[in-house]
């Protein structure tokens, strides 16, 4: 006949009499996990936040964003609607959009030869090449943007304050990343003042050729205003370095304490927690193996 026990529900009593009798298998097991939560938290590399304010130039808009308040003074007048295309972005969606493109990221890691940065443990630094056998392996410009866009950079508009932008990287090394997060700042500015001067000198021309067409007085001084506009424009890009986005706070190297992970303390927490229920799930694993053996042999004894 089975033994009595089988089938039958363990009471609180019997549960702890279980953790009990193999208290050792617990301890063992607790140990073993906080031994190596605090092992991982040990040898886990620091990642550190370097984080620079900037918000967009308040001159710029006044040197070449009246444009719309110009439009809108000749509004009545035929053909300025075409005219009206040639106001300025915001300068501050252009900024967010620019430092997460791919061809801004790209050349910023070409630039700065960061591909053996980023992917250290696939580059062998003695030879000068990349670990991997396949070519297929190797990182590419690509995978070096993904991987700064989704886990270095953020780019983040403060809505306590509009008009305002936190520019932020995430990196093992802090000096590093001040220094990044600085350099993409004056990247950005270099490339949004280049861009300015191109679109400013190609309206110019444009405004220039409207002009000899032109016969409506209201519309010859329309034109005239916005030509003005546009070389005020391009006279503050060559002039000002700052030129899209001025620097409120530049991105200072963090103390090597002012790490933001890994959470050393909340680390071992969870192996206290983790290793406390897998001591107690193999206590009961053993028990029940050990019924199970001794139904066995129960069954075996008699026949």
């Amino acid at each position: 006949m089975p033994a009595q026990h089988q089938g039958e529900e363990l009471t609180l009593g019997e549960l702890l009499r279980v953790l009990k009798r193999y208290r050792l298998v617990l301890a063992s097991v607790w140990v073993v996990c906080v031994a190596a939560a605090l092992l991982a938290a040990l040898l886990a590399a620091p990642v550190y936040r370097a984080e620079a304010l900037v918000a967009a130039a308040s001159d710029t808009s006044s040197a070449g964003g009246d444009l719309s308040s110009i439009i809108s003074r000749f509004s009545s007048v035929p053909g300025m609607g075409a005219l009206g295309r040639l106001s300025q972005q915001n300068t501050l969606a252009e900024g967010m959009v620019t430092l997460r493109s791919p061809q801004f990221l790209i050349d910023f890691i070409r630039s700065e030869n960061l591909m053996p940065v980023l992917f250290a443990s696939q580059w062998d630094a003695e030879n000068n090449t990349w670990l991997a056998a396949d070519e297929g392996d190797v990182p590419t410009p690509e995978d070096a943007y993904v991987f700064f866009k989704e886990e270095l950079l953020s780019v983040i508009e403060d809505k306590a304050n509009p008009g305002i932008l936190a520019v932020a990287i995430e990196w093992t090394d802090r000096e590093q990343a001040a220094a990044w997060v600085n350099l993409l700042i004056s990247r950005l500015n270099e490339r949004l003042r280049s861009k300015a001067i191109d679109e400013a000198n190609q309206t110019i021309d444009y405004l220039n050729k409207e002009l000899e067409t032109a016969r409506i007085v209201e519309v010859r001084q329309a034109i005239y205003f916005m030509i003005e506009s546009q070389i005020n424009l391009r006279t503050m890009a060559n002039v000002r370095e700052e030129f899209a986005f001025e620097v409120l706070s530049q991105a200072l190297v963090p103390d090597a304490d002012r790490y933001i992970s890994p959470n050393r303390p909340f680390m071992v927490v969870i192996g206290l927690a983790i290793g406390f229920l897998l001591g107690v799930f193999s206590c009961f694993l053993l028990f029940a193996l050990d019924r199970l053996r001794a139904d066995i042999n129960g069954q075996t004894s008699s026949r």
